[in-house]
């Protein structure tokens, strides 16, 4: 014969036993799981480990160019050409050295001329301001301004050395790390 108060009976208890281990299984997940965070953070916390993220970016070394018709060297950002052109012939020689690279459009420009074509020189930006600095151990002029070609933004630095003009023209940090690198041989 059924009886209806032993089955009621036992599936209260299976059902009792069932939440039990369902709690059971929960509870051993989540003492698992802070277990296991808390042991990395300490880990962390007592080795003091900081890993930095990197990102793609190429750090590339110098090169050293040096010119020995000319008298002087400097540094030039890696994978940067140097293209040689001299126009004109005695006192109007133009001597002069491009730097540049393929991967941006940026330039440095390094003109060697007699002196008294210093005009020629200034003549060809307009000027908004003008300062001395120090050059390869001679007193350069800084001109900065905008090209009268194109009016793109210009730096120009020029110094007189054993009575040649050397004079620089581009922008940017590359120019400036190019004219601090310069050097008389």
């Amino acid at each position: 014969m059924y009886n209806y108060a032993n089955s009621k009976k036992s599936n209260f208890f299976s059902g009792l036993v069932l939440i039990l281990v369902v709690s059971i299984l929960v509870s051993v997940y989540f003492l698992r799981y802070t277990s296991e965070f808390n042991t990395a953070t300490s880990a962390v916390d007592a080795n003091l480990v900081v890993v930095p993220k990197t990102f793609a970016k190429i750090v590339v070394q110098p090169e050293l160019y040096t010119d020995v018709e000319y008298d002087f060297q400097l540094t030039k950002p890696s994978g940067w050409e140097a293209e040689v052109n001299k126009t004109g012939a005695g006192v109007n020689e133009i001597y002069s050295v491009i730097l540049s690279s393929d991967i941006s459009d940026k330039s440095v420009s390094i003109s060697v001329m007699d002196t008294s074509l210093s005009g020629l020189v200034e003549n060809s930006i307009s000027i908004s301001s003008q300062t001395e600095l120090n050059l390869g151990n001679e007193v350069a002029t800084r001109f900065v301004g905008s090209s009268l070609k194109d009016g793109s933004a210009v730096t120009m630095i020029s110094v007189t050395f054993n009575g040649r003009l050397y004079s620089f023209k581009g922008v940017g940090t590359e120019f400036e790390e190019i004219v601090k690198s310069f050097k008389f041989q």
